[in-house]
């Protein structure tokens, strides 16, 4: 598994390098407009923010669509917090230093802004896209795409992630995409 790997090398310090010339690269950028930015779009995965908006898309599905999916996306999200945490105290690796505000308590990897956002814009996108055509459900996943790796970048941006921590939050997050919705499917877990 991909993100087995990335947390081996991150561990033995394979990716220092690496990630240390990704902080360098990103951090050349910075001015007070990009550093607005990275706060605002960073929001858009918070905890808060992600529980929030979970909520909402379940109450909505539980109106408009089969309510097994709604209970899909809430077990899903649930999960993925666990599996964030999980892993953050599992491998224990240290926050860089922050560039622009505080440092989080908690541990690394995975970034949870790139795991949570990938799982909940990327099914959000499924759930959308669906019935729609060819065109929309395009610009649907591109739009998806490109704020989940603003989110990623943000973390970067701000210090508080290496980009090791990000990509491996995107691998756990297209794992748990692709091991829970093949289980679960639209219309609840499948029966063998």
């Amino acid at each position: 598994m991909l993100f087995a790997a990335l947390a081996i090398a991150a561990a033995t310090g394979v990716m220092a390098p690496w990630d240390e010339f990704a902080r360098k690269l990103v951090h050349d950028w910075s001015s007070e407009c990009a550093t607005t930015l990275a706060f605002g779009i960073t929001r858009l995965s918070s905890i808060a923010v992600i529980a929030a908006c979970s909520l909402i898309v379940g109450a909505g599905l539980c109106l408009v669509g089969p309510v097994r999916t709604a209970v899909g996306m809430m077990l899903f999200m649930a999960c993925a917090v666990g599996l964030e945490n999980a892993f953050k105290y599992l491998l224990h690796r240290t926050r860089p230093q922050a560039f622009f505000g505080a440092s989080p308590a908690t541990f690394s990897l995975p970034s949870g802004h790139a795991l949570l956002s990938l799982c909940f814009y990327g099914s959000l996108g499924g759930l959308l896209a669906a019935p729609l055509g060819t065109r929309a459900r395009a610009a649907i996943f591109t739009l998806l795409a490109l704020l989940v790796i603003g989110i990623g970048l943000s973390r970067v941006y701000l210090g508080v992630h290496y980009l090791s921590d990000v990509v491996a939050g995107y691998f756990l997050a297209s794992f748990w995409i692709a091991v829970f919705w093949s289980w679960w499917g639209s219309e609840g877990p499948r029966r063998k």
